[in-house]
């Protein structure tokens, strides 16, 4: 047995809403106000995405972070790092969205880029009830010149 501390990570088991979940148009408007939100540096903005008490793991493997004061801070820190780019369409299933993103990171030398994929399980309200990012060294990507 390892001496490493366990790592908490969501367990991805959305509900079946059915005519619950919120539209499709809806989720697809709150992946790309996400997006936008995250490169204006608009943490209000982000904020007001979630669910007071959401489940965030960004990216899946690191610790998780629980409710609206975890998840803020997460993205205070963030502020400034990079701009994003919504690359293609959102993904969508009943309350679940799937979307890529490149995180365009212009803060250090030489400039990087982030691919990822959000996976977004929102609850009835139409917040983000859990939120994933998957991404790993393999996705990081440095830009010549």
């Amino acid at each position: 047995m390892s001496d490493q501390p366990v790592k908490q990570t969501i367990a991805l088991s959305p509900p079946v809403m059915g005519d619950k979940a919120p539209s499709p148009e809806h989720m697809a408007a709150a992946a790309q106000a996400y997006c936008k939100a995250l490169s204006d540096d608009d943490i209000d903005g982000i904020m007001a995405l979630f669910a007071e008490d959401a489940e965030f793991a960004d990216p899946v493997g690191t610790p998780l972070r629980r409710g609206q004061a975890e998840i803020r801070e997460f993205f205070e820190a963030q502020k400034g790092m990079c701009t994003i780019e919504l690359e293609g369409d959102v993904r969508i299933a009943d309350c679940v969205a799937a979307f890529a993103i490149v995180a365009h990171v212009d803060i250090v030398e030489p400039k990087m880029i982030t691919k990822s994929l959000d996976v977004v399980v929102f609850n009835e309200e139409g917040k983000f009830a859990q939120f994933m990012a998957v991404w790993g060294s393999a996705n990081v990507h440095t830009l010549p010149g």
